[in-house]
């Protein structure tokens, strides 16, 4: 994959792409029984205290679905990393402004299930 804007993909040696990659079958876990996840919790099963570091780690990931979608040409692929939400349960900042405009405003948890199509494609997948 040709990746010419930029940001970094998941196929890579550095240490958040290589965990970009472990990351994502656990989204893919949680994805499947409907729940969200914690950077906290992400940071843990690395074992590392530096949680934000994993906001980095699931740009990588959607980097990589972004150009998934381009190359394969077969329409949105959900974006499995608005699974990952703040220790308070609140929607990442990514999430906050796409649903909200602002993000530092979280979604309300009936805004965020009502508009999960728009960030995870057809799904119905909500915090929980």
């Amino acid at each position: 994959m040709d990746n010419t804007n930029g940001k970094r993909n998941m196929f890579g040696d550095l240490k958040t792409q290589i965990w970009a990659r472990e990351v994502f079958p656990i989204l893919v876990n949680r994805a499947r029984n409907c729940q969200t996840i914690t950077f906290k919790e992400l940071a843990e099963h690395f074992g590392i205290q530096a949680y934000m570091i994993f906001g980095s780690v699931c740009g990588i990931i959607s980097t990589t679905l972004y150009e998934l979608e381009e190359e394969w040409g077969t329409g949105h692929i959900p974006r499995i990393t608005n699974l990952v939400v703040r220790s308070n349960d609140n929607a990442s900042r990514y999430v906050s402004k796409a649903l909200t405009g602002n993000r530092n405003t979280p979604p309300e948890v009936d805004e965020y299930r009502e508009n999960s199509s728009n960030l995870f494609g057809n799904t119905s997948i909500g915090m929980s």
